[in-house]
């Protein structure tokens, strides 16, 4: 029979765990159902003859925005970026990157530019052969400082 006993690590140093950056996946809910409901509003409204005739292409458009911010949600638990000491794991549509960190030559955190251009996470491959970005607007559950932090403390203790 084996015993279990406390043993005191408050001087150890554990490494630091994987870091993801993920979508936002209530965002997307939020959204899919505030547009679905205001799309029923349209059209109940059109088909009670309250409203214009273009009232059922605003209800179309909303269902349909609402419908494609649902479907949304069932990517929003995979990340889009995990970062270890291993290296960096990249989701690129459908499919994934793998750069060890030996691999990574510039990566960076890009600060918002205007209205249009969220912050994002530049990845450039030694070579300069390929960039790779990963958003970190208000749908990504990341902020660029944490981001950067993270990043930069995950680069520094890697093991080449």
């Amino acid at each position: 029979m084996t015993s279990l006993h406390v043993v005191d690590d408050r001087g150890s140093v554990d490494p630091d765990p994987a870091y993801e950056i993920h979508r936002r996946g209530l965002l997307f809910v939020t959204l899919g159902v505030l547009c679905l409901a205001l799309g029923a509003g349209f059209a109940v409204l059109a088909l009670e003859g309250e409203g214009p005739r273009w009232w059922y292409g605003a209800a179309a458009a909303l269902v349909v925005l609402g419908l494609v911010h649902l479907a949304a949600t069932a990517d929003a638990r995979t990340p889009v970026l995990v970062a270890d000491d291993l290296g960096l794991r990249l989701r690129q549509r459908r499919s994934w990157v793998g750069l060890p960190w030996r691999e990574v030559g510039d990566l960076r955190v890009e600060p918002r530019h205007g209205l249009l251009r969220d912050p994002h996470v530049k990845v450039v491959t030694r070579q300069g052969e390929r960039v790779f970005t990963v958003p970190l607007g208000l749908a990504m559950s990341s902020s660029p400082a944490a981001a950067q932090d993270r990043l930069a403390r995950l680069r520094r203790t890697a093991s080449y």
